[in-house]
């Protein structure tokens, strides 16, 4: 298999900058850079497995992802060789997103961006990064407690039971006004053409409703959709482009859980 990689690599032998290549048998993307016009060995090239690698290492540049979660390394008693695993709480960083996500996956309990580090992230990062995180909470998914999990950490009941329903995120004003019984809805953008009105069969519809910061509140269960002018609303919903904003989708609905 490695030789006949390394034939396939051959005719990138003249390029100078890393080219992206996706071998059919093993069904897989790689950027290919030689190092030497002759291909004899694996030693005579650098294979990527991601742009960011290889746009990195050309630009001399990277990206810096700083945050806190638990590290769990593989330690070595001296008294008796014997292999344990040692947990703490340190201040890391990773190089791309991915590595990243990788850490908040293992460690989602621990996992934070403080206020200084937030500086080195895109709002939209932080938005993405917040919500993955405030979702694996909900569903119960812990922190690994081994480098190597147990296949069982990836079975979660509360997934089976929730992870069907659509989530909606709701003003903070909007929210208070539900749990203190004083509207039956919620309210969204409505971004689309000719708004139908719909009503709902008992158990046809449900969903999820998360307030400013992500954390989950309600299950509800929704029994009709109606449509309304913005500005009837506005206190409820905002919209990046007010001027352009008309029409708001109005979500009736039962309580079915909180959260």
């Amino acid at each position: 298999m490695k030789k006949n990689l390394l034939k396939k690599y051959q005719r990138f032998k003249h390029n100078n900058l890393p080219t992206p290549f996706f071998d059919k048998e093993r069904l897989k993307s790689e950027l290919i850079l030689p190092l030497s016009n002759n291909i004899e060995s694996y030693s005579d090239i650098e294979i990527y497995k991601s742009y960011e690698s290889a746009l990195s290492d050309l630009a001399y540049t990277g990206l810096y992802y700083p945050y806190t979660c638990k590290l769990i390394t593989r330690r070595i008693n001296p008294d008796t060789n014997e292999e344990y695993d040692k947990a703490e709480i340190r201040h890391l960083h990773s190089h791309n997103f991915e590595e990243l996500l990788q850490d908040l996956y293992d460690y989602p309990e621990s996992f934070s961006i403080s206020s200084d580090d937030e500086k080195f992230y895109s709002t939209q990062e932080l938005y993405y990064i917040n919500n993955v995180k405030q979702y694996l909470l909900f569903i119960g998914l812990k922190d690994a407690s081994s480098p190597k999990p147990s296949i069982t950490r990836y079975r979660s009941k509360k997934q089976n039971k929730y992870g069907s329903y659509p989530i909606y995120h709701i003003s903070n004003n909007l929210l208070n006004d539900i749990l203190n019984n004083k509207i039956d809805y919620y309210i969204t953008l409505h971004d689309g053409y000719n708004p139908i009105n719909e009503d709902f069969k008992k158990g046809e519809f449900k969903a999820l409703l998360v307030d400013e910061n992500s954390n989950f509140k309600l299950l509800v269960e929704l029994t009709k959709i109606r449509y309304g002018k913005y500005n009837d609303y506005k206190k409820y919903v905002k919209s990046d482009n007010p001027k352009d904003a008309k029409i708001v989708r109005i979500s009736y609905f039962n309580i079915i859980e909180k959260f």
